[in-house]
């Protein structure tokens, strides 16, 4: 009696079914894991974001003016790249100018590493011409760079400085390794259009940017400070009770300028001139005994060490930390 051996095998339909599940399996793995890594490029991009402000603000409490975008053009390692340049960055032809740049690192005192958001594209840096200067930020009392959201209406028109990152797309933004064409996609997202200016003409630039949401056109971030917002963070504010409107006057400007001028008394000697200090005199002059290079008058003396420590009562009293 001859036994047959029967042989099972899967059939066309069910090796069609199994590779159909494959694929979904792989597929649903490679969305996840491009999930997590755009995720991580947002995180790193949010993050770099807040230490450049931070940055910024410790330059603005320290030296009272805002510096100038580096060239966005230049290639790593070359004469000027990462310093402050005004001159060497895109202005806006428009009166007041804006400058149009990448991070100032050197000026800041950040790695190369914050030139860069999560997709290797540069960071832009734009700052309202009138804020790069310590004399020019006291007197100016707003900003005039516009931010628009993505219906055109303006949140607001007093803009200083506005950092942006390009998204994934990098449109308008300065490649990696500079070069004097910025990155065109061709985006024709309106949105992001106005932040590139015109991406075909990396000489061309203006002092108007849009915020928006994440769309599916639209992947830039755009960040910016205030007058007011930007003296807040650098720990100069004087309390709003004292102002009529503290985000349009130079009210905020006290303190600010008090805590840059105010020296420990113990920095210069003090001269036996037989001056019995009056405390009941109000302050006089510049701020404190010191004018906005922070060098002391030549009679710096014991009237002034008084004066000295009648300021330092006003900050502690006025001044939010």
């Amino acid at each position: 009696m001859t036994r047959r051996r029967i042989q099972q095998g899967f059939s066309l339909i069910e090796l069609s079914m199994v590779l159909v599940i494959i694929a979904i399996l792989i597929g649903s793995v490679l969305t996840s894991g491009k999930s997590r890594l755009t995720f991580a490029q947002m995180n790193q991009t949010q993050q770099k974001l807040d230490k450049i402000e931070a940055a910024l603000a410790a330059h603005l409490a320290l030296n009272g003016f805002l510096p100038c975008p580096a060239v966005g053009s230049l290639a790593s390692g070359v004469a000027g790249f990462g310093d402050a340049d005004c001159a060497g960055t895109l202005v806006d032809t428009a009166d007041p100018d804006v400058y149009v740049g990448m991070v100032p690192i050197n000026a800041l005192n950040l790695s190369d590493d914050f030139l860069l958001d999560g997709w290797d594209h540069r960071f832009t840096y734009v700052v309202d011409s009138q804020f790069v200067k310590a004399a020019d930020f006291d007197f100016y009392p707003n900003g005039s760079i516009t931010i628009n959201n993505s219906a055109g209406v303006a949140r607001t028109a007093q803009a200083v400085l506005v950092l942006v990152s390009y998204g994934p797309n990098g449109h308008g933004a300065w490649p990696k390794k500079g070069g004097a064409s910025r990155i065109d996609t061709a985006s024709a997202d309106a949105g992001e259009q106005e932040n590139a200016d015109n991406a075909a003409d990396p000489a061309l630039t203006d002092k108007v940017f849009v915020q928006s949401s994440t769309t599916s056109t639209y992947d830039d971030t755009v960040r910016y400070k205030m007058k007011s917002t930007a003296l807040r963070d650098a720990g100069g504010i004087i309390n709003p009770d004292d102002c009529d409107d503290p985000t349009a006057d130079e009210c905020p400007n006290l303190c600010m300028d008090a805590q840059r001028t105010l020296l420990p008394i113990n920095d210069y000697p003090l001269q036996d001139d037989g001056v019995t200090p009056d405390s009941d005199k109000p302050l006089e002059g510049p701020v404190g005994c010191h004018d906005e290079t922070n060098t002391p008058p030549a009679d710096y003396n014991t009237e002034c060490i008084v004066r000295q420590v009648r300021l330092a009562e006003l900050i502690a009293e006025r001044c939010v930390h």
